[in-house]
């Protein structure tokens, strides 16, 4: 009998151990293989196929779908996953997405923005630094979601008087350190919290950080939003990490994110957030 339980484990200490956001259904398998969870098909054409049949068949609910293409992340996307390993009906998983911010929101009270750890029990993933992601935008996942930049360390960092980010529209992104220092919050490691995707916009986590990447390599992008982060000396080492909504609202998301923030830090943004969200742009 096929042990849900254990071959989601698996992946997931795969998925830590490598830094990864997702493994496909085909390189799990392997794994699952090895470890005598999941024999995989003694056909090579048919590889991966045991693990798709789970997917199909909703045994792993957290994964999702990229066009036709399964992607399978941490299961604190599903935080009832250790006491749930079976696929809900058909019928439940309709009432559930009539209602995606109570779904999405699920962990968001939990979330007290000052570790790393704390993040990735909310759901979290990624955690790669902007180093990384402009090598290859492939490890951010192409659906829509939430996403927050984190730093390491705690302590104030030191301030450009002029950072990295692009004029957009003949706009100056830069602001006084002075400025910097007063939005600067003690205690917490999450210094933006941003969305991607909503209904009537096309842009995923994957298209809205290729902008924010890039508008931090002085291009003309959209994505004003966030840009004080620009102007830390050591912007190359922040960390980008990510929460899928495949089926839930981002801007709710995002929007819950904020206030929870602003609850925990006496009403203060988070340091490169101006205000509640921010509008969509499409690529």
């Amino acid at each position: 009998m096929t042990n849900i339980t254990q071959i989601i484990k698996c992946i997931d200490e795969y998925l830590i151990r490598n830094n990864q956001p997702y493994i496909t259904p085909a390189a799990a398998n392997e794994i699952l293989d090895k470890k005598g969870l999941l024999p995989d098909s003694k056909d090579k054409s048919k590889s991966g196929l045991p693990l798709r049949r789970l997917l199909r068949g909703r045994k792993i609910p957290h994964a999702y779908q990229v066009g036709n293409k399964w992607h399978i992340p941490r299961s604190e996307n599903c935080p009832n996953i250790a006491s749930t390993p079976s696929a809900p009906k058909p019928e439940s998983r309709k009432q559930t997405a009539a209602k995606p911010s109570e779904k999405d929101d699920t962990n968001i009270c939990n979330i007290d923005f000052k570790t790393i750890d704390n993040l990735r029990r909310s759901g979290f993933s990624g955690f790669l630094s902007v180093a990384t992601l402009r090598q290859d935008l492939s490890l951010i996942p192409d659906i829509r979601g939430v996403y927050m930049v984190v730093r390491t360390g705690g302590s104030m960092p030191k301030f450009l008087t002029t950072g990295s980010g692009g004029h957009h529209k003949g706009e100056d992104p830069n602001v006084p350190i002075e400025e910097l220092r007063t939005k600067w919050v003690e205690g917490t490691c999450v210094l933006y919290i941003g969305k991607a995707g909503d209904e009537g916009c096309g842009a995923t986590l994957r298209s809205r950080l290729r902008q924010y990447l890039r508008f931090g390599q002085g291009k003309s992008e959209g994505h004003k939003g966030g840009r004080y982060i620009w102007q830390i000396e050591d912007s190359d080492k922040l960390l980008f990490c990510w929460r899928p909504l495949p089926s839930g609202n981002p801007s709710e998301t995002e929007t819950s994110l904020i206030e929870e923030f602003k609850h925990r830090y006496d009403s203060r943004f988070p340091f490169a957030n101006l205000k509640n969200g921010h509008k969509c742009f499409h690529d």
